[in-house]
């Protein structure tokens, strides 16, 4: 098997055939029953389609080689890995400044899609990714937290009628070990229901947060299960400093960790989902300092080199030309401020890729989501980003929160 055809299974495999016969065997037993950050972004004149890029990777040659070892019949392992709110350009392999040299190697090795099409907005968009249906169809047709009255498909909480990835791997023929990590927003709005959590609906772990947004230092419905937590009270988690988007990383790597240990020979799949660059603007200021006045000559400059970037990697038709600037640089009442919130915003982004790099040092051990990842015996990635900022709120410049704490 060849690295092209492993990879395209991804796409074949899971969003075709997974959702095929197995689903229509499962609903018969259910049945009756960020805007600062556009600025930034190059956007095509002429293309008004509603979409994200998809990024379809393999881990590398230590992961090829495994899944050439693999028979024809096996089931892969399956590492999904989602970041929320970014723009079509900010990788370094589509194009972006911001530095994210580890999916710019997986990019190298896999495949890079220059057209997705996604749902809008972040929970239908989500719905959808884990139904392999419509939002209409998965009861998402709008946000969560829709008011009780609201019938299907705008409920705002996954369907029973739908069936999630994870619930269909999980009644294969040999069943996958099911895990999630991050934000959850596909959940009911009826009090203290679980019924749409993920344990609910086919994982067998998780952690992360059941809402979505919210502080990277104090996230709220923060859970490990089915039971709420926080950062001072998991009694599974208790880092020096608590970063959201490092506790995803961290938890994802023992997860894998733990299976590699505890299930090795069974298929295993992970949907790690992470917040990161959602609103609120909050990064480590280490990782921020890494982008000190790299925004400071404005929006057009970033557009410009991303632009011209995209069209040297062959992702965009040299002959579609860049679209009017959105927002005027020199109109703009705080330059410094929209600066910093785009420094803030790319160190999110960053902070992610180092949490997925191999090799990353925590407490004496070399662990990362793709080292451990590598170690069971053959598997497949992905990466998406949905569809770009849901209603972002914008914060005055003089309110320190949207930077984090110093």
């Amino acid at each position: 098997m060849d690295q092209a055809v492993a990879t395209l299974l991804i796409v074949n495999a899971i969003l075709l055939a997974l959702f095929g016969g197995l689903v229509a065997k499962h609903l018969a037993r259910r049945l009756p029953e960020n805007k600062s950050a556009r600025a930034w972004v190059p956007t095509l004149a002429g293309d008004h389609l509603l979409f994200a890029s998809i990024l379809v990777v393999m881990a590398g040659t230590r992961l090829e080689a495994a899944v050439q070892t693999k028979s024809a019949g096996s089931r892969p392992n399956i590492l999904l890995i989602m970041s929320d709110d970014m723009g079509y350009s900010d990788l370094g392999c589509y194009g972006g400044e911001i530095r994210t040299p580890t999916l710019d190697r997986l990019a190298s090795s896999g495949l890079r899609f220059s057209q997705f099409y996604n749902m809008a907005r972040c929970c239908p968009t989500r719905a959808s990714l884990l139904t392999g249906l419509h939002p209409h169809q998965a009861g998402v047709g709008h946000m969560t937290g829709a008011p009780k009255e609201r019938p299907e498909p705008w409920q705002g909480y996954l369907s029973r009628r739908a069936v999630t990835i994870a619930e269909v791997l999980r009644e294969a023929g040999t069943p996958h070990t099911c895990a999630g990590n991050g934000t959850w927003p596909t959940r009911g709005v009826a009090g203290n229901s679980r019924e749409n959590w993920p344990l609910q609906r086919g994982f067998q772990r998780f952690y992360g947060t059941i809402t979505g947004g919210g502080s990277f230092y104090d996230p709220t419905t923060l859970t490990r299960d089915n039971t709420m937590i926080t950062p001072e009270n998991d009694p599974g988690y208790r880092p020096e400093r608590f970063y959201y988007t490092d506790a995803i990383s961290d938890n994802a790597v023992r997860f894998v960790r733990d299976h590699a240990q505890e299930r090795k020979q069974q298929p295993f799949f992970m949907y790690v989902a992470y917040t990161a660059a959602h609103w609120p603007m909050h990064a480590p200021q280490e990782t921020i300092a890494r982008y000190r006045g790299r925004y400071d000559a404005g929006y057009e400059p970033i557009r410009r080199a991303r632009y011209e970037r995209l069209k040297q990697l062959g992702l965009i038709d040299p002959a579609w030309e860049l679209s009017p600037q959105a927002g005027d640089w020199a109109a703009t009442e705080h330059k410094a401020w929209e600066a910093r919130c785009m420094e803030v915003y790319a160190a999110m982004i960053d902070r992610m890729d180092d949490g997925i790099k191999p090799h990353r040092r925590r407490v004496g051990e070399a662990e990362s989501l793709r080292e451990h990842a590598d170690s069971l015996p053959a598997g497949q990635r992905g990466l998406r980003r949905d569809p770009g900022a849901g209603g972002q709120a914008r914060v005055a410049p003089d309110e320190p929160q949207a930077h984090g704490p110093e």
